[in-house]
This record gives C-alpha cells, structure tokens and sequence, in this order.
C-alpha cells in the first residue's frame, strides 16, 4: 500500500461528517437561517459530486450517496471512487466503499484492503483525530470542505454581499438561487475549539482565503442545494489546481439507522497509517 492510497483514505474520511412563509427575509439573513433549518431538521437524504481538475491528466469525479442525522451524528453512505483511476499509486482498483458515522466514530468499507489481506473496515475516532498532536495534516490539504453535510456551516460564514440570482426547481422542488462568497477564516473561527486549531492549518494550506458559493433554497427555507469552487487550491506542494463540489439535500426527515461493523472486520485506523508508512 502506498502513501498515496493512505491520503485517499483521509479525503474520504473528511467527507461523511455532519452535517416558509412569513416576513421576507433579506438574502444575507434567509441564506444563514436556511443553514440552521436544514441542521436542525435533523435528517436527509444526501447526494455528492466532487470534481478535481490538475492532479492527473484528466478531471477526477467522485460521487456518493447517503442519508444523514445531523443531530444525532450518524450518517451511511455510499461512494464511487472507479473514476478515481490510479490516482491512489499502487495499481489500486477503487469502485465502490461504504461510510458510517456513529457519533464520532466513523466506519469505512475499503475493498482493496481485504484484498491485501487486512480488514475491510477502519474505524477512526474523529475526536481524537482532531486533537491528535503532531498528526500530519498535510495530507489532507483542505480537503475537509467536501463533507456532504458540513458545508452547511459554510452559509454561516458568507460574505455580506449576497445576491438573488433567481428561481429554480431542485429534484422537482421550487427554490431560490442565491451567490455568495464564503470566507474560509470566518469557517475556522466558528468551528468548535477543540478542532480549529486543525481546521486553520487545513485552510491556510489549501492557499485559499475565499471561495465562491451559491445555494438554492426552498419555500420553508431548507437548502436544497449547495456548489462551492474552489479555485487554484494546492493539493500538494507545488500541485495546484481546482475542485467543484455539488450537495443536494432532500427528502428531509428521512429515518437514518446505523450498525457497526462486526469487531472482526474492524482495523483502527492507526493501523493503516503504519501499513502504509512501511510500503512507501
């Protein structure tokens, strides 16, 4: 196993963190209250597509699938990775994985590994993730924007000048298109404590101080809808290029039920670390 397919587990284990009517609202204020509405929902179906250009000779496309309680943490999802090639270094075949999320415990379903004679799942404490001293986080490189339901946070920390682009139906849902920018330092600054010192040198990583944001939202003021763009992001030292993620959140209030694995499947996620560090 290569260095580069323990970097691709790490991308993958930032995605599946979560996550009308009345007196107008000026585009500022409904944009922010639509983030709370769609967090205190509770729970949604959830889809993704992730695009990165300048890492290969072609686009990189990643889409998933999933439901999500946002309340209770828990999240399962599904993602296709075959487009994703030999981006992971080793000749690793990747199509299809599963996540679980229960309550800080996140559960990925890595085919490839049992193939290599491991357990197909790892089970990583985000909690201590986050507080981990001298955990190398240039790895991930700002790639913890592409969680499906976090990027709700993002509407928080919108810039001042938002505009009413129009309206547009969603999966059959009529919506409002506002477009924004997201100040990437405003998102540090309102994560919680124990994890913003790692979210700020993700950031400050990235090389990137805004992004560029837009969000359709319904007639009871839930997002159905959220692109972000990030443009000339470093990857890796010296590699730039750009991503564009899409979220779409329906089917609000959708029941979520999430089992571990069974203990026999699990590796922790130290574990793969040191597998990976001892082929590179």
């Amino acid at each position: 196993m290569k260095r580069g397919l323990v970097a691709l587990t790490l991308v993958l284990a930032l995605i599946p963190l979560a996550c009308g009517g009345g007196e107008a609202l000026s585009p500022e204020a409904a944009v922010a209250q639509a983030a709370t509405n769609s967090v205190e929902a509770g729970t949604s179906r959830v889809s993704l597509e992730l695009t990165m250009t300048g890492i290969g000779d072609k686009p990189v496309t990643i889409t998933g699938e999933g439901v999500q309680d946002s309340q209770q943490h828990r999240a399962r999802f599904t993602f296709d990775l075959s487009g994703v090639g030999e981006l992971s270094g080793g000749g690793v075949q990747l199509g299809e994985i599963e996540l679980l999320l229960d309550g800080f415990t996140l559960y990925m379903n890595l085919p490839f590994l049992e193939t290599a004679g491991l357990e197909p799942w790892v089970e990583i404490d985000l909690q201590a993730l986050a507080q981990q001293e001298g955990f190398d986080l240039g790895s991930l490189r700002g790639l913890s924007q592409t969680d499906p339901t976090q990027v709700l946070q993002y509407l928080q920390a919108a810039s001042d000048d938002i505009q009413e682009v129009g309206e547009e139906d969603v999966r059959g849902v009529g919506t409002t298109r506002y477009r924004m920018s997201i100040d990437l330092d405003k998102v540090a600054r309102q994560a919680p404590e124990e994890a913003r010192a790692a979210i700020e040198e993700l950031l400050a990583e990235s090389g990137l101080e805004t992004i560029p944001a837009e969000a359709w939202i319904d007639g009871d003021g839930l997002v159905r809808r959220i692109e972000l763009a990030y443009e000339g992001m470093e990857f890796t030292p010296g590699q730039k290029g750009d991503m564009a993620v899409r979220v779409e959140l329906y089917n609000y209030g959708v029941e979520v039920e999430v089992q571990p694995p069974p203990a026999d499947q699990v590796m922790p996620f130290q574990d793969l670390l040191e597998a990976g560090g001892a082929e590179s």
